[in-house]
């Protein structure tokens, strides 16, 4: 499925826009699918990216081998966009077909070090990770791990045309982007969870 690029093929082609990288203050982004399934493609692909000097981000579920990675793509990575869907472990086997115990190690892992900066994303899909026990537990777990940041992710139906493309069963979501109404109320729920922690924490410190 798809085409096979070379390393070289695919680097001379992102160069070529390497001054509006330069003025745009941008850079290349790694998106998926999830390129950390491929780790030595993508050693080879940064190191041709870092020898022109290219600001390099890498978009990833943070499903993959934390030793490989700390070896073969950290080290030359200037950001990471990581994606924190469920955080119940039968809830990541319900939905995602596998536990979520590595997902969360390599999070508090790469949040630990101080190399590259990491941002969290939470996708908000309909009924599944914008509930608010869900967000809860999120927002729990990146405050005990040190999160700096974190960001909602609206929901975006346009993944469905590509199980139509590959003939495979449309998943049982909604056709069309969340309403705005519905937006703002997710993300007023998601304030309002930060707040409580906020309170609770300050409740705690000692005088």
């Amino acid at each position: 499925m798809g085409e096979f690029w070379p390393v070289e093929k695919l680097a001379e082609s992102l160069l070529r826009d390497a001054p509006f990288y330069r003025h745009s203050g941008g850079g290349v982004t790694l998106s998926g699918g999830e390129g950390t399934m491929f780790p030595d493609y993508l050693h080879f692909l940064l190191l041709e990216l870092k020898a022109h000097g290219m600001h390099v981000t890498l978009e990833t579920c943070g499903e993959f081998d934390y030793e490989i990675f700390a070896r073969r793509i950290l080290p030359h990575l200037d950001l990471i966009f990581f994606a924190l869907k469920i955080l119940d472990g039968e809830e990541s086997l319900r939905h995602l077909g596998r536990s979520n115990a590595r997902i969360l190690q390599n999070l508090r892992r790469l949040l630990a070090q101080d190399a590259v900066e990491v941002r969290t994303r939470v996708p908000l899909i309909p009924g599944i990770t914008d509930k608010r026990e869900n967000l809860v537990e999120i927002v729990d777990f990146l405050y005990a791990a040190g999160a700096k940041n974190v960001s909602l992710l609206p929901y975006s139906p346009l993944g469905r045309a590509m199980y139509s493309a590959l003939g495979r069963p449309l998943p049982p979501l909604p056709p069309r982007f969340t309403a705005a109404e519905n937006e703002k109320e997710i993300a007023g729920t998601f304030r309002e969870v930060i707040a409580e922690k906020t309170r609770q924490l300050e409740r705690t410190q000692p005088e």
